[in-house]
């Protein structure tokens, strides 16, 4: 791979957009280009922070260091690619730009403020990851074989992507302390113990298990802690019933997972072939009660009219049904050692006969989403196991 930073960078970017535009509500008037602070807190300064623009709350003080924060990527990712001081002038520049763009497009968005002080704390973000580059002891080419070794590492990254889009997904956090007070009284209130809880920790479990089977115990280890640092912020996110109850789950299965690497316990392929494969066909089946009465017709979940009132909850479980599919299919070409044009179409059809069934449960609706879901991983299961068939064993 040539160019493995620029390829990160792209990433980047295209995330940056989405955090900063969302939730695209776009609108024929502005509210205002490039004012110092914001408007909506005004009323709630009081002497220099009202005149000066200064931060006045929490929620303030977050804004400002969440922007001091967020292009810090843009900054050490060129600063790492760019080899002499003039590009990585030029790369401050554009970065500038890019943030500027930014925020005159959020002008014309209900909810989004343009801010000049947005502006200058993005400028001086990107300033400092460029002038990380520069300091003793930084290692840049170091960095780039390291991003190159990940972005190679085409399996796991591409089902960790899938695994952090349900649980992320928007990828814009509300971080308000009423937001968290809510997740907790909810948390707190609900049930500990049901199947939707040992799924999730299962799923969890499954993913550091994974990434210790392919790259290797060190990288699964790195990934419990990742996962344990970052799954709460998914509170912030939207937090949902049962949310701290998940979230308690989750870390129980993270701490599973890096146990048996921890131990040399690794489950083989087949095993979470047979966790992927059960999965499966309990989300399919269940409740398993059927009634010879015909309930419900086959549709597609895109065209059915309730899908855009709830369209982040519907993309974030096409993501996890892709992981259990890919993940799946991934896992029985290698634990059996099964070509993947065969795996994907035998798999395909027998969830199109489990939604054939759910046309007699009264709770299920049928539909053809999912048979198709399974269909797109022939060309990622065939990479995925091209990846790691000689790193992988078939114990």
């Amino acid at each position: 791979m040539r160019h493995p930073v620029r390829i990160l960078l792209a990433a980047v970017v295209m995330l940056m957009v989405h955090a900063t535009l969302y939730p695209y509500r776009f609108s024929n008037v502005s509210v205002g280009f490039l004012h110092w602070g914001l408007p909506a807190l005004g009323a709630s300064c009081i002497g220099g922070c009202q005149r000066w623009g200064l931060p006045a709350n929490r929620a303030d003080w977050l804004d400002v260091l969440l922007n001091l924060c967020l292009f810090l990527p843009l900054g050490l990712l060129p600063g790492i690619q760019c080899r002499d001081g003039r590009d990585r002038r030029i790369s401050l520049l554009l970065t500038t730009f890019f943030s500027l763009v930014l925020e005159l497009v959020q002008a014309y968005i209900r909810g989004r403020d343009s801010s000049l002080r947005d502006l200058a704390l993005n400028s001086m973000s990107a300033a400092f990851g460029i002038a990380a580059v520069n300091l003793p002891g930084f290692n840049s080419e170091r960095i780039r074989q390291r991003i190159q070794s990940a972005i190679e590492e085409r399996g796991v990254l591409l089902l960790g992507i899938l695994w952090a889009t349900p649980q992320f997904f928007p990828f814009f956090p509300r971080l308000r302390l009423s937001v968290l007070a809510y997740a907790l009284q909810i948390g707190l209130a609900s049930s500990w113990i049901s199947w939707t809880l040992v799924e999730n920790a299962i799923i969890y479990w499954m993913l550091v298990c994974l990434i210790g089977c392919c790259p290797g115990p060190k990288a699964g280890l790195w990934a419990s802690v990742l996962l344990l640092s970052l799954s709460p912020l998914s509170l912030f996110i939207e937090p949902g019933k049962e949310s701290l109850t998940l979230l308690a789950w989750a870390a129980a299965g993270t701490l599973a997972g890096a146990a048996c690497i921890a131990a040399d316990k690794i489950p083989t392929n087949r095993l979470l072939a047979g966790l992927s494969l059960a999965l499966i066909a309990y989300r399919q089946l269940e409740p398993f009660y059927w009634r010879q009465v015909r309930f419900h017709d086959f549709s597609w979940l895109p065209l059915l009219p309730e899908f855009e009132p709830a369209r982040h909850a519907a993309i974030r479980t096409l993501a996890l049904k892709c992981f259990f599919y890919w993940q799946a299919i991934r896992q029985l070409c290698l634990g059996w050692s099964l070509p993947a044009p065969r795996v994907v179409p035998t798999l395909a059809g027998l969830i199109l006969l489990a939604e054939y069934a759910q046309q007699y449960q009264p709770s299920q609706t049928p539909e053809l989403t999912d048979p198709l879901l399974c269909l797109t991983g022939i060309w990622p299961a065939w990479r995925l196991v091209k990846a790691y068939s000689e790193p992988l064993d078939n114990r």
